[in-house]
């Protein structure tokens, strides 16, 4: 380590610094990064960020097999999902059921004021709730495991530098480091929205980085490539499929090319706009059958996709004291040079509660 010689000042000691991070979610929205402005953020306390996450109880399924009218079984595509005494609802029937084993469930058919009817394979099974006789043994247990999950802190470097003459130089709207600071910082936003969207997670080693997991790799369970054009019903589908799990995906990120689709057939349903609820963002709302969905268009997310986020179940993590700052650089010759500095990765909980949509060529 060299030896200073004098007085400690900014100018021959690395190290002084200056948070920024109160201002990332102010700028992330005129930066146009949303998904970073719209983020809920929760600390990261080791490289390595785990979470422990339980899964929510599923809402439906759907037949493995058709049915007839008559028949006393049906086939479900997973049958770890019910438990005797469950009521199921298939279309207008309603069935209760009396036994399972594995993906076959014995049922009571045309339970209560319904009727028995024939149902094909794919018809949605929802699942109503238990149903209990007086004086009924206690229904058997339906718990699931907790599981942990984890995703790696990756550190974003951006320098600024400017030599001493320039900085000098006087030029309208301030100094030129200030200038690149502010241009730069930007930059610095920009590759944390891509790696956030997009990012690969590796665990590091001592010759390669680590690096956070994006949603794309993140989202594995509703995975839908559209290969053309995306109707109403394909979206609305896609939705369902998600809800069914225990999602509740209010929060649309679509590329520009999948928000064209949607306004192509939501004209009259999606109404623009922008205002603090959405941290200054410009956004539409589209109500259908499972809410009031925000539709925000992210630059950022790989053309002709979309993202279908329960924004509950989603964090931005930067490990403790490496959220970002701008970090002075020892000066050894004549020039200024800082670089702003942030230690960070994505929290996903409950990938099964989100969607990832893409091959959108347009809409239909």
């Amino acid at each position: 380590m060299a030896n200073i010689q004098g007085i400690l000042t900014t100018l021959n000691q690395a190290g002084a610094y200056e948070d920024l991070s109160p201002i990332v979610a102010e700028t992330a929205a005129l930066y146009q990064v949303p998904l970073l402005a719209l983020l809920p953020r929760t600390g990261a306390t080791n490289v390595k960020h785990e979470w422990v996450e339980d899964r929510r109880k599923p809402l439906a399924d759907s037949l493995a097999a058709d049915v007839t009218d008559t028949a006393t079984t049906v086939t479900v595509n997973d049958g770890s999902k019910f438990r005797v005494r469950d009521l199921l609802r298939v279309g207008d029937e309603v069935m209760l059921v009396t036994s399972r084993s594995g993906a076959t469930l014995t049922v009571t058919r045309g339970f209560g004021q319904t009727t028995a009817a024939a149902h094909s394979e794919g018809d949605a099974v929802e699942i109503i709730g238990n149903a209990n006789p007086e004086g009924a043994s206690a229904i058997e247990a339906n718990a699931t495991a907790k599981v942990r999950k984890y995703n790696m802190t990756q550190i974003f470097q951006t320098k600024v530098e400017v030599s001493g003459t320039r900085a000098s130089v006087a030029q309208p709207g301030g100094d030129e480091f200030t200038y690149q600071l502010l241009k730069q910082f930007r930059e610095h936003l920009v590759e944390i929205e891509r790696a956030l969207v997009s990012g690969t997670r590796n665990d590091g080693t001592s010759g390669t980085p680590r690096t956070m997991a994006g949603l794309v790799e993140m989202i594995g369970t509703h995975r839908q490539n559209r290969n053309g054009t995306l109707t109403q019903d394909a979206f609305i589908s896609f939705l369902r499929e998600i809800f069914d799990d225990g999602g509740n995906p209010s929060l649309i990120l679509a590329s520009p090319l999948a928000m064209q689709a949607i306004n192509y057939w939501g004209k009259g349903q999606v109404i623009a706009r922008a205002d603090d609820e959405m941290f200054g963002l410009a956004y539409a709302q589209y109500l259908c059958e499972f809410g009031l969905l925000h539709l925000v268009m992210d630059r950022y997310v790989p053309a002709g996709a979309l993202f279908a986020l329960d924004p509950d179940l989603l964090a931005y993590a930067p490990l403790e004291g490496r959220d970002t700052q701008l970090v002075e650089l020892a000066k050894t010759g004549d020039s200024e040079s800082a670089i702003i500095l942030t230690e960070t990765t994505l929290e996903v909980r409950n990938e099964y509660c989100h969607g990832f949509m893409y091959g959108i060529t347009g809409g239909a």
